[in-house]
């Protein structure tokens, strides 16, 4: 993909990028695959200057980028995309799944959406007093598959979480089924320490969790190489 490079440098901006490797998977009863991602507003004018640009590069568009799964989703279903802070969800459409067939076990998905142009993704701004980039301008989780009913990112208490996660590390709780009860967990921590998350984290590390038949169970888990 031509942006590759432009996004990688770009997002890494933009902030809120984690390289997540190596990975792991503690548990196949998890339904739901849920990622971290940005929404990438592209606009021909971040193509590379002096030349000449392709029929591509001078089409303005928006995209979610820097998507990660723990597992492999179908081509062509759904996913649903939550702009934060909490805007209007949004179903796409999964174009594309790539993963390192050199890196070790599990593997990690790459996982490429169909554009957001035509949706309300397209008209979201930086929020006032918000530092980010403007062709960055939010923040998403992306669940696959796409849940069916009402979901919504929630607040959560810390006697509600899994023994192991501090409150101050859930970095998304989404509720799936309008009982304003966390089912899906990101979270974030410094490696090290589980219980902090601060700009003073050499390197973090992440899991998700999701609940079944009213039990946590942890997904997915990563750390730096």
């Amino acid at each position: 993909m031509f942006l590759f490079g432009l996004l990688l440098t770009l997002s890494m901006l933009a902030g809120s990028v984690t390289m997540a490797q190596p990975s792991g998977n503690a548990d196949d009863q998890c339904t739901y695959a849920i990622s971290s991602a940005q929404i990438f507003h592209y606009t021909p004018d971040l193509a590379p200057k002096d030349v000449p640009l392709t029929p591509e590069q001078q089409r303005e568009r928006t995209e979610v980028v820097q998507i990660f799964f723990d597992r492999e989703p179908t081509i062509g279903t759904a996913a649903l995309v939550i702009p934060k802070p909490p805007g209007d969800a949004v179903v796409l459409h999964v174009r594309g799944a790539t993963s390192d067939p050199e890196a070790p076990p599990p593997p990690e998905w790459s996982v490429e959406l169909e554009e957001a142009t035509q949706t309300s993704l397209a008209d979201l701004k930086v929020l006032e007093g918000a530092e980010r980039r403007p062709e960055y301008p939010r923040e998403a989780i992306v669940i696959w598959p796409a849940p069916q009913g009402k979901v919504k990112l929630i607040a959560v208490a810390s006697e509600t979480l899994p023994a192991s996660v501090a409150i101050a590390t859930v970095k998304e709780a989404v509720d799936l089924d309008s009982d304003d009860r966390a089912d899906l967990l990101v979270v974030e921590f410094c490696c090290g320490d589980r219980s902090r998350l601060d700009e003073g984290c050499e390197y973090l590390c992440g899991e998700t969790w999701q609940k079944i038949r009213g039990a946590w169970v942890r997904c997915w888990w990563w750390q730096p190489a």
